[in-house]
This record gives C-alpha cells, structure tokens and sequence, in this order.
C-alpha cells in the first residue's frame, strides 16, 4: 500500500454517504454512534471515513496522577453534562463510543494530552462546566484495528503498535496522535469491543 493508493481511496470514498437505518453496527448495541463508511478491510485492520459531527470533551495532560484517575475525571465531567449539567438542564442519552485522543510529544518541551469525548446525535446545549466543551469534528478518515475484552492502559498501547505494524509506512498516517475507543460501559461483561484509530495522514 502507498500514499497514492490511500487517497484515490480516500477521493473515491468521498461521494458516498453512510446512512445507518437499522443496519448500523452490532457492537453499538442499542446506542446511537457515530456514522461511518468502510473504505477498506484487512485482515488487521479497516479504513473508515466517519461524517462530520459534534462531540462533547474533557480533557488534561498525562502528567501528575495516574492517567486512570484522570480520565475517571474526565468521563465524569462529561457524564454529568448529559445528566443536565448544561445550560439547558437537557437530559441527553449516553452514545457510543467513548473515545480518548491520546495527543503525543515528540520532544521533551511539550506536554503530552488526552481528550475524553462523547459522540452527540444531535444539537447539544452550552456545558456548565467551563472544562467541558462542544465542538464540531470534520469528516475523518482513519485506520482502526478492533479487539475484544477489558483494556487496561498498556492494551490499548500494544494494539495501536500492532495496528502501526500492520500498516508498515509511517507516512500513511499521523503520528502525533493516536485514540483509544472504547464501546462498553463497566457493567458489560460479555462481547466488549475495543478499538485503537489512527488518523489516515494529510488530512
């Protein structure tokens, strides 16, 4: 695969509109989540192109208390703004998937960031929370490789270098950045599903 193929790809992709009906995904559940194209697939990975939407996030640096801690803060600044923490006092139902953008450095000056996120079905309310806010992400192409179970921290690290590997050109992709995606809340037990994208580059 080289950089040519991926944008005639890309470009190809472009014109054609995902439209979920009943046909979306069965790891969604019975929770909205986010549209998406399926550009290309693996046997490691697939290439998505996911529409324009509004996300509501929290985020913080990875530095100072564990980053379990910290993300415990983030989802839960994000859980109350759908529990009506919001100009609005709206009640807004949980969606999926819950992602965390994992913002790297590539020299000792900078601080790596995280950025929690919800996906919003439709127009969303002004947060309370001046740490909480609502923004319009772009139409995105990226490269996902999903998996199953409990991820911890370091699952999500081995399956976003698999996923890298499985890819073999660092040029395909953004390597700034990388999003841990999660589908199930703590009280699924059975079918979790998992996912680490990566950014298709150039975009």
């Amino acid at each position: 695969m080289n950089t040519l193929y991926i944008f005639a790809v890309v470009l190809l992709a472009a014109a054609v509109s995902a439209d979920w009906g009943s046909d979306k995904p069965s790891f969604c559940k019975n929770q909205d989540c986010p549209e998406y194209d399926v550009i290309q697939t693996t046997q490691d990975y697939e290439i998505r192109r996911y529409k324009s939407a509004k996300w509501v996030s929290h985020g913080d640096t990875y530095y100072g208390r564990s980053m379990r801690y910290k993300t415990g803060n983030s989802f839960w600044a994000l859980f109350r703004y759908i529990g009506g923490s919001n100009a609005m006092s709206m009640k807004i139902p949980m969606t999926v998937p819950v992602t965390t953008r994992m913002l790297l450095c590539g020299s000792t000056d900078c601080t790596p960031e995280y950025e929690m996120s919800f996906y919003l079905e439709s127009d969303a309310p002004t947060p309370s929370d001046r740490s909480v806010y609502v923004q319009q992400w772009p139409e995105m192409f990226v490269f996902v490789r999903s998996f199953g179970g409990w991820a911890s921290q370091s699952d999500y690290m081995n399956e976003v270098l698999e996923l890298a590997q499985a890819i073999g050109d660092s040029s395909l992709y953004d390597n700034s950045q990388y999003f841990q995606v999660s589908y199930d809340g703590p009280t699924s037990w059975w079918n979790r599903h998992n996912e680490v994208w990566l950014l298709v580059a150039g975009q």
